[in-house]
């Protein structure tokens, strides 16, 4: 068994302390803009960095599932560790490829910029097995 993880620490100097491998992702929203913190660790990530293949093309792309790296429980774990200053009125979301494999971008900025966020987060958690997704 293996398993992707994200995960966020708040630091007391006001810095974002980012822990990610595999494709679950860290973003953050701010000043209206939606921005990915972390890098997948996937097949299709490689192919798009290396120009063979488009974004949009990897959403249906019948491998899109295949994962790099993942926490495994080996002794050597492959985390990416990352510092992200923080912002007053910054939103996080954390999650798996059953959000980001359903939802786009936009949808995700449209959710997280609404004012409640706690009804931003629900309608997030209902938004992705509307359109299909079965791994929230």
């Amino acid at each position: 068994m293996a398993t992707t993880l994200t995960a966020v620490a708040m630091a007391n100097d006001s810095r974002y302390l980012i822990a990610n491998v595999g494709d679950s992702r860290t973003y953050v929203f701010r000043d209206g803009r939606l921005a990915q913190l972390t890098r997948d660790d996937s097949l299709m990530r490689e192919l798009i960095d290396q120009g063979d293949l488009t974004a949009s093309e990897a959403r249906g792309h019948p491998h899109r599932s295949v994962v790099l790296k993942a926490l495994n429980g080996e002794d050597r774990q492959p985390v990416v560790l990352r510092v992200v200053d923080a912002r007053a009125g910054d939103r996080l979301l954390l999650c798996s490829d059953g959000v980001t494999d359903y939802l786009s971008d936009g949808q995700l900025a449209g959710f997280l910029g609404r004012a409640d966020a706690g009804a931003a987060a629900r309608q997030l958690v209902d938004a992705a097995p509307a359109v299909g997704s079965s791994a929230i």
